[in-house]
């Protein structure tokens, strides 16, 4: 009994798990549509065995097997009579299998014709407003019988499709068009005024995303995902987007930190990622010429708001602005394309081309020396005569470089000298009558560092305080500045202080010195720094003050103000020296190497976070263990000195006698165990050791892992990187400027006393003072130098009419069409550039093996034909033959009925007569049966010839 429920419980899942069986007429039926059999699939629909909606085992209806066996008939005759939830999973699976004619026929269907027919009228009416109009009633299409019946109904009942879903529907194909990346369909979607709305924040509280949240956050997770995937395909990116590279550097950038925030999905959104920055470079790919990729590359960026609203980035540069968005964005694989590079370096080596030959580092490092004596000479040369060919020289980009590295390498050379060897320049402030030359170190100093930061608000105040602080480079700028200017300035108000001190009559008492050497009229402190800076090189300044006169720094909360310059030139100095790797980019193994600095010190951050806790731990735990013996040990005393003692211990200068306790002091506790110290030594080393074994051994075993690691994924991306930070380095000074390094920037130079002028003659009353109009762009044009063939260039571009160049968006349809062309011609001849799965190949090898075959079949058809109609006129001849024997036969009895009067006088007349007809006939019906033979050997041979020229070519195709 028990057995049998549990055979009747088992049946019953078996039934219930498992979809249930075909019939074999059904099964012929979804045969029949899957091959392309029409008169099958007539057959059995007309005479009601089956039906149109009976599905196989995978929930496939005869709609789809036939759609996704490319059978155009069959699909035609299926539509008639399908309802239109079959022809929307139809429409499904075309979009699936890229079928893009059944895609167009399934979308000429009525119940998307009519949402074609409404988008079409509300676009082109262009006066009515989306609030002002009327409210029609819903059109729904019931398809019950043939042909589909539109009606106007204000309820959905059963058998109606509603239009107001078919959007939603619609969507759903171009998601999937979209994902297939097939251009064609998309646009054919599109067409019905269907598209893609971007998700909402992550983070998002509104009404919608709450309700989907909470009713499946599965379900909303993946909505979210096939959106993305949809929107990052390049066919609705081309097809939507009026700047198509643009929109791929958002979408990058927006992948990117989704990937941080949905760490689950992180792989998929880099996936993404990649996809829509290949994207942008297959675009460019398609350039052919380099006014294309000027056109390209120099068009404003438009950023697009939460709103919905495009605005045009005025922040960017005015040379390259979408290399600019790309460097702000990260785009490197777009910067460091060859179109994009070779841009760039005609700008680097503009009016200096002679110099591309000469591109090496070893030549760079040669030409500084040399600049630091010439590129004083040059800037004073430009600043007098800037249209000069010196002047125009002096204004390239590289020549600026080389000029603002020799500066900058003079500059730190001064500023230690200074610091070391003639620190007592600033001390000389403390007498009355300082001399000459230390006004002149300190004036050329603090010119230096004015002109330093002149350069620096001046980038500030063009790019902006948000873009200039996201660059690592420029708040390394400004800290080293503030310290460097901090520094001087307390080295220049501290001896200035100190002379107002010694001099106020009420502070210091006067100082009476009987002696032929001094003048009681004149500061000790003055004639002993003048006397001993005259001596030898070894003077020690501070050693003078002790033995004339001593100033000692009373307010101990107040921090020294030598000191603290001290300090803060230290730090200044450091950042100064370690801000010269900003050369490095132009070589390819150094720039390489300082992205690998830069990436390193992130890992470097993250294992930090992971001793630190090492750290703590093992000095709390060695601390506490130590407490009751603090007065026998002086490393583990107190909290303190065990977390010194532990973080000396990991660079080697830790002691193995560290835990050991000396046995004098007293002990806090409670039991006087003897044994109690030797205890906690004992557990001390233990714990030391372990301690050790984990920073040392594990933890630096575990960066150093690390670092190889990151290291290796820069070396595999070098050339991207490495053009990537020489592509940063490279606009700084290809962007307009001033060309002169500091500290010559803060001299105004002719081209900016006649702006000046210009701008103070527009802002006043003083416009007749103007020249003319040609003369003043003569001379701006003259001034600008070389450095501004880009303004010339797009002067020249602005006199020639519009007719006669193409705009931006020309060239973007352009590239977007031959892109799709490039496409469509992989697709066909499997040369996907992700190289295409196993799966896709025998997909595509499969389609054309069928095309092939329906080809043969159609053939063998044709010679079915042929035959059928041979066997006709064979069965025809036979006829005849047989009629011809009828007919003999009733001319014998005639004859012999004729004449049996006439037997006995026409009998041999009679004889001879049916002698000589009998002859005739048996002739002709063996001529008959010869030419009968004879067409039937014909038609043998020629059914033999026709099968084997058709099985050969099979036979002898070569294996793909």
């Amino acid at each position: 009994m028990m057995s049998y429920f549990h055979e009747k419980r088992r049946f019953k899942l078996l039934k219930d798990r498992l979809q249930a069986g075909l019939t074999d007429d059904e099964r012929n039926f979804l045969e029949a549509a899957e091959i392309g059999n029409l008169d099958t699939v007539k057959d059995l629909l007309e005479s009601d065995r089956v039906k149109v909606d009976c599905v196989d085992q995978q929930g496939r209806t005869a709609l789809e097997l036939a759609v996704s066996g490319n059978d155009v008939d069959v699909v035609v005759y299926l539509l008639e009579r399908s309802n239109p939830r079959i022809i929307h999973k139809a429409l499904l699976c075309a979009a699936d299998n890229d079928m893009e004619r059944i895609s167009e026929m399934l979308l000429d269907h009525p119940i998307y014709r009519q949402s074609l027919q409404r988008y079409m009228e509300a676009t082109t009416d262009a006066f009515l407003q989306a609030e002002d109009m009327p409210l029609q009633p819903e059109v729904r299409i019931r398809t019950g019988g043939d042909t589909p019946e539109v009606k106007l109904e204000d309820e959905d009942e059963d058998g109606f499709f509603s239009l107001g879903n078919v959007s939603k529907l619609l969507r759903e194909v171009l998601l999937r068009a979209a994902k297939r990346n097939n251009f064609q369909i998309v646009k054919k979607i599109m067409m019905h005024g269907v598209f893609l709305e971007e998700p909402h924040d992550y983070f998002c509280s509104c009404h919608e995303c709450t309700i989907w949240r909470r009713e499946d956050f599965k379900v909303f997770t993946t909505r979210r995902l096939d959106t993305f995937r949809a929107m990052a395909s390049p066919a609705y990116i081309a097809l939507t987007e009026e700047d198509p590279i643009m929109a791929a550097f958002s979408l990058s950038q927006k992948f990117r930190s989704l990937s941080e925030i949905e760490g689950e999905y992180k792989q998929v959104y880099q996936e993404l990622d990649h996809q829509v920055q290949n994207f942008t470079i297959a675009l460019l790919d398609q350039c052919q010429s380099s006014d294309e990729v000027k056109t390209v590359l120099s068009g404003k960026p438009k950023i697009k708001h939460d709103n919905g609203i495009d605005e045009t980035d005025e922040s960017s540069s005015d040379i390259l602005p979408m290399v600019h968005m790309a460097l702000r964005m990260e785009q490197k694989k777009f910067v460091a394309h060859p179109q994009c590079q070779a841009q760039i370096g005609e700008l680097w080596f503009s009016g200096v081309p002679f110099l591309r030959y000469l591109n090496r580092f070893l030549y760079l490092t040669l030409a500084v020396p040399v600049g630091m004596v010439v590129c004083p000479l040059f800037s004073f040369i430009y600043l007098v005569a800037p249209w000069s060919k010196v002047g125009k020289v002096v204004n390239t980009p590289l020549m600026k470089f080389l000029s603002y590295t020799c500066s900058y390498l003079t500059f730190l050379v001064l500023i230690i000298t200074s610091k070391l060897y003639l620190r007592f320049a600033f001390n000389f402030l403390v007498c009355d009558k300082p001399p000459d030359y230390a006004y002149a170190i300190i004036t050329i100093i603090l010119l230096w560092i004015v002109g330093l930061i002149w350069e620096e608000v001046k980038q500030i105040w063009q790019a902006g305080a948000v873009d200039y602080f996201s660059s690592l480079w420029n708040v390394i700028d400004s800290i080293m500045l503030s310290l460097l200017l901090a520094s001087f300035v307390l080295e220049l108000v501290t001896p200035l202080r100190i002379n107002r001190i010694i001099r106020d009559p009420v502070r210091v008492k006067v100082f009476n010195i009987t002696s032929n050497q001094y003048d009681t009229t004149f500061l000790p402190l003055c004639t002993t720094i003048t006397r001993e800076a005259s001596s030898d090189v070894g003077y020690c300044p501070r050693k003078t003050y002790t033995r004339v006169s001593e100033i000692v720094w009373t307010p101990t909360w107040v921090p020294d103000p030598e000191l603290l310059s001290d300090i803060l030139f230290t730090l200044g100095t450091i950042m100064s020296i370690g801000r010269f790797s900003f050369i490095m980019p132009a070589n390819e193994a150094l720039g390489t190497m300082l992205v690998s600095f830069k990436r390193t010190i992130a890992d470097l951050l993250k294992i930090t976070g992971m001793f630190l806790l090492v750290l703590f731990a093992f000095a709390c735990g060695i601390a506490t263990l130590y407490a009751p013996n603090k007065c026998l040990t002086d490393k583990f005393g107190s909290f303190t000195n065990t977390l010194s003692t532990l973080t000396w211990s990991v660079f080697g200068m830790g002691s193995v006698e560290a835990p050991s306790l000396n046995g004098n002091g007293s002990v806090d506790s409670l039991t006087n165990n003897p044994t109690r110290s030797s205890g906690v030594a004992t557990v001390g080393h233990y714990l030391y050791g372990v301690y050790v074994f984990a920073s040392m051994i594990v933890l630096l075993n575990l960066l150093i892992a690390v670092m190889s690691n990151t290291f290796n994924e820069v070396q595999c991306e070098r050339d991207v990187e490495w053009k990537f930070a020489r592509t940063e380095l490279w606009l700084t000074f290809i962007e307009p400027g001033t060309p002169v390094p500091p500290p010559f920037n803060v001299i105004p130079s002719p081209r900016n006393i006649w702006r000046a002028i210009l701008w103070l003659c527009r802002r006043s009353d003083l416009k007749f003072f103007l020249p003319h109009e040609g003369k003043q762009v003569r001379y701006a044009a003259v001034q600008t130098g070389s450095m501004d063939f880009a303004e010339a260039d797009s002067r020249s571009e602005a006199s020639v009419p519009i007719s006669g160049r193409r705009t931006r968006q020309d060239v973007m349809c352009i590239l977007i069409r031959r892109y799709v062309r490039e496409v469509e011609r992989m697709k066909i001849e499997g040369e996907d550039g992700d190289k295409a799965t196993a799966e896709e190949q025998l997909r595509r090898l499969i389609e054309r093996m069928a095309a092939k075959l329906e080809k043969r079949i159609d053939e063998v058809q044709l010679v079915a034909t042929r035959v059928q109609h041979d066997v006709k006129e064979v069965h025809h001849d036979s006829a005849r033959i047989s009629s011809l024997q009828e007919q003999q036969t009733d001319m014998m009895k005639t004859f012999s009925d004729h004449r049996l009067r006439e037997i006995d006088r026409y009998t041999r007349m009679l004889d001879e007569t049916k002698l000589d007809i009998l002859a005739r006939m048996d002739a002709e019906r063996l001529e008959m049966e010869r030419v009968l033979q004879h067409r039937l050997s014909n038609l043998h041979h020629q059914l033999e010839t026709d099968f084997q020229s058709l099985l050969r070519p099979s036979a002898q195709r070569p294996p793909r």
